[in-house]
């Protein structure tokens, strides 16, 4: 990843290919559309009785809760045909995984590779009251910002 001013270029490091350019808008890198979606993929073919059925709403809010799921639904007064079924999707998500070798991998300059963590909710409020977070780490010198 090569930042310069208001454009980002991905690269393949392994390669040295260019996977992807960006350009800075609004304080937030945006990047072109890769493909314009296909009717099969915004209409779903999964109705019962022409209604979408749990899973496919639980596929398109992020695989959420049910519990979560049913709230969402009942306040947008949509009536569903069943509960969520297995969700593979969701079993493979909550796989446990070994811990990664470590890398063999130098960086001679600041901001070559960045890594970039969003998490939460934390526990303890921050002072404006925000739970999640993001952090920026620079491989190459270490620094973090972090930001709430």
């Amino acid at each position: 990843m090569c930042i310069f001013n208001s454009m980002i270029t991905i690269v393949d490091q392994a390669t040295n290919k260019v996977l992807l350019r960006g350009i800075l808008k609004d304080g937030l890198y945006t990047f072109p559309t890769m493909h314009t979606p296909h009717m099969s993929t915004v209409f779903h073919t999964s109705f019962v009785d022409n209604k979408l059925t749990t899973n496919v709403w639980h596929e398109r809010f992020g695989h959420c809760h049910s519990g979560t799921l049913k709230q969402i639904l009942q306040n947008c007064n949509i009536r569903c045909s069943s509960d969520i079924k297995f969700c593979f999707a969701c079993m493979l998500g909550k796989n446990k995984q070994l811990p990664f070798t470590s890398s063999a991998t130098i960086y001679s300059r600041p901001l070559e590779l960045v890594f970039v963590d969003v998490r939460g909710p934390a526990p303890i409020l921050a002072s404006n009251g925000a739970r999640n977070y993001i952090s920026f780490l620079d491989a190459y010198t270490k620094y973090t910002w972090i930001y709430v």
